[in-house]
């Protein structure tokens, strides 16, 4: 089942498969819910009623109206769950979806009952060469914009922000708002029973992260999966379907 749900003029388009308890699942930057259709067919043949929507700027979604930042997509998040008469839904957040995750879990645990982080974005700040040349690029001078222009592609190339290169001027000042957003001092605040689910060999957002997470979220299981990168839900979608019935089924009985 596929709709379309306005929020205050803004369009998401949202799937829907199965019946049974309610599972929400934000994906990462730079993709859709497509990259999680296998974990859905999973979870949607074990008994839940599973939403993804494409966050605005994804998918099938449009562009926000204006030059979002993660405050506007966790009160989007918010205002879906109403929407879908969905609260008390179990959430799953990948990645920058993790970051929305967290914010929502902290603001609104009233909409959570349990929450999934899998490689989730927001944990830890670290000075990198990805943050340090995006932070440089992003806000260098507009006087040369051809020499910018070609430094920009290489330095983006080099730190693994193609994304940000091939994004609108819209989605563009949407990263650099989200990219270094620290979120560490909220996972403290959140309440509800956390699956930490972590690849390994997760470079996007390393291992170390999800230490972080386990040490400062009270109620929380960190299963790691050995041998497995950031994508998880594309890498090992049964594995990670698996993992959140199993979590589900536990904080159930």
């Amino acid at each position: 089942m596929e709709s379309n749900v306005i929020i205050d003029d803004v369009s998401v388009y949202v799937r829907q498969q199965g019946k049974g308890h309610p599972v929400l699942i934000l994906h990462g930057w730079g993709s859709s819910s497509l990259s999680w259709e296998t974990v859905m067919n999973e979870l949607a043949r074990n008994g839940f009623c599973v939403y993804v929507p494409d966050l605005p700027g994804f998918g099938q979604s449009p562009e926000p109206p204006a030059h979002w930042d993660l405050s506007n997509y966790t009160e989007l998040v918010h205002r879906l769950i109403r929407e879908l008469r969905i609260s008390g839904c179990m959430l799953v957040g990948h990645s920058f979806g993790g970051r929305v995750s967290i914010q929502v879990a902290s603001k609104y645990p009233q909409d959570i009952q349990l929450l999934a982080l899998c490689g989730a974005a927001g944990i830890v700040r670290r000075c990198t060469l990805k943050t340090r040349v995006f932070g440089v690029v992003s806000k260098a001078g507009k006087s040369v914009p051809l020499v910018q222009n070609h430094a920009r592609k290489l330095l983006y190339f080099l730190a693994g922000e193609r994304d940000y290169y091939r994004a609108s001027p819209t989605m563009r000042s949407v990263m650099s708002k989200t990219l270094t957003h620290e979120l560490k001092e909220l996972l403290p605040s959140i309440q509800c029973p956390t699956l930490l689910l972590w690849g390994s060999n997760d470079k996007a957002t390393p291992l170390a992260d999800a230490k972080i997470a386990e040490s400062l979220i009270a109620d929380n299981a960190l299963v790691i999966l050995q041998g497995y990168g950031h994508s998880l839900q594309r890498q090992a979608p049964q594995k990670v379907a698996h993992h959140i019935q199993q979590f589900f089924r536990k904080n159930q009985s």
